[in-house]
């Protein structure tokens, strides 16, 4: 089929134009930055994993492509999602690894692991400035994608072998798919289920690129609360029906909660308990009681799992694949049944969708979670309870001090310390921006609809209008900065 380039609208040209620019760009300077901190750790890690995907391409002598899944193998290879100083998930050394397979042949070896992030960047500058072209307008489009490529801070980032860009790139593409599948669902069932499990997707991954991504959900399910509140008394009935789908889809998740907060607390006892009876220091404590936490103590869906790999003859290698499969399977059935009905034309009430939208996240994203963190295979609650006790317990385990205004603080930093970066590191321009953006959203002025809606039409008199989107993103960046002003946030993120 030929492509019709006439047919290409003005705003995916600019939009192409962005992206092509922002990876031009980049691909220029990557080797201009020195190596951070973080990026030895990445590219070790990066290595590893290749290691372990050059083995199960080509097993060493004496070693099966089933041994390579072994749980001890997994740890080795996947040195991921577990105690400090392995605490970040696996994702951005997929994202790193796969980029550095692209351009070890033309890059050196540094600028070859930075590529995957940056490709990233440059992809997510384009969607940036599509989305925001399609709903305000294509001046709106061009000053987004122009604001977030021009940040300095940002675009310093932009380079790097590490988690904190492709975070904030997956924040925002994460936060996007969300939008189209609230809008998809009022086109029709296909439209909105295919976005949905997009937006399931896409948070998986930033779940599986560092912890600040399990935070993603916060404001949407805020906003998607007011939302469907207001919504729901259009169609009573139907909206009911979709929160009973929701409660069913979230059940597998609230049945193993209890076990990862026990297994969070027996952590917590094991490393006090160490710190009274040892002379580690505090992250070799945090190590030595996870390790012995792993060791001696396995959830009850792994013994489920053990228990289905004997009965259809799997040995302990193959548990994995017991693993991935009973996680996949209730999202697989809940998409089955999702996609039954009319395809599109049929539009589905807000108060309908939304909880459609949150019940493939429930069933999809952990799923999407688990298969980018290998290390977690072999037991996911336990795995998970190690990752969420070593990223809530830093301020006893990672102390990392930090000057803030001529004065060292060992972990958190006061709270003005979010405002105060803020004003410090964005270009006033656009913080100028930012304010006359808020101020038209509190006032009710959504500005041009551009490609959707009616610009005449009364601001938020439309749950799907561009005034709700600007509420959404005024949640989601009042999030992040609410969160670094708390007192048990660490300071060194910043």
């Amino acid at each position: 089929m030929r492509l019709r380039l006439d047919r290409i609208s003005f705003a995916t040209w600019l939009a192409l134009a962005a992206a092509a620019l922002s990876a031009a760009a980049l691909v220029a300077t990557l080797g201009d930055p020195g190596m951070a901190w973080d990026e030895g750790y990445t590219v070790e890690r990066e290595q590893q994993v290749r290691q372990w995907l050059d083995q199960l391409g080509t097993p060493p002598p004496g070693t099966t492509r089933s041994a390579l899944f072994g749980q001890k193998v997994l740890e080795q290879h996947w040195p991921f999602g577990r105690e400090e100083p392995d605490g970040h998930p696996a994702f951005y050394a997929v994202l790193g690894e796969l980029g550095g397979s692209l351009g070890r042949g033309w890059l050196g070896p540094l600028e070859a692991h930075r590529l995957g992030p940056a490709m990233l960047f440059a992809a997510t500058t384009g969607v940036l400035c599509l989305f925001v072209a399609h709903r305000f307008g294509w001046l709106a489009g061009v000053t987004a994608a122009g604001a977030w490529l021009l940040m300095p801070r940002v675009f310093a980032h932009a380079h790097f072998a590490s988690y904190d860009a492709p975070l904030a790139c997956l924040w925002f593409l994460t936060v996007a798919a969300f939008w189209k599948a609230f809008e998809g669902w009022g086109a029709g069932r296909r439209a909105g289920a295919a976005w949905s499990i997009g937006f399931a997707v896409l948070l998986g991954l930033a779940a599986a690129t560092k912890f600040t991504g399990w935070l993603i959900p916060l404001p949407l399910a805020v906003w998607s609360a007011v939302r469907w509140w207001r919504a729901r008394r259009a169609a009573a009935a139907a909206s009911h029906r979709a929160v009973l789908a929701l409660v069913v889809a979230v059940l597998p998740v609230l049945a193993l909660a209890p076990g990862m907060f026990r297994s969070v607390h027996e952590l917590e006892h094991r490393a006090d308990s160490r710190a009274t009876t040892s002379a580690e220091n505090h992250q070799q404590r945090a190590a030595r009681a996870a390790q012995s936490f792993r060791e001696e103590t396995t959830s009850g869906f792994a013994r489920l799992c053990r228990a289905v790999g004997r009965a259809i003859g799997l040995g302990e290698s193959g548990l994995p694949l017991v693993t991935l499969a009973l996680a996949f399977l209730p999202a697989a059935a809940w998409i089955a049944v999702m996609l039954r009905g009319p395809a599109s034309g049929v539009e589905t009430p807000s108060g309908v969708g939304l909880p459609l939208v949150w019940g493939t996240a429930a069933l999809v994203a952990p799923a999407i979670t688990l298969l980018a963190n290998p290390s977690w295979w072999h037991d996911p609650p336990r795995s998970v309870a190690i990752f969420l006790w070593s990223n809530l317990s830093r301020q006893s385990t990672t102390w990392i001090p930090t000057e803030f205004f001529g004065r060292v603080y060992d972990f958190a930093l006061p709270w003005y310390n979010t405002l105060a970066w803020l004003f410090l590191t964005v270009p006033p321009l656009v913080l100028v921006l930012v304010l006359v953006g808020i101020a038209g959203t509190l006032a009710g002025r959504s500005g041009a609809a551009g490609s959707y809606g009616d610009p005449s039409a009364r601001a938020g008199s439309d749950a799907r209008s561009p005034h709700g989107l600007a509420w959404l993103l005024l949640l989601n960046a009042g999030t992040l900065l609410v969160i670094r002003a708390l007192p048990n946030a660490p300071g060194h993120d910043g």
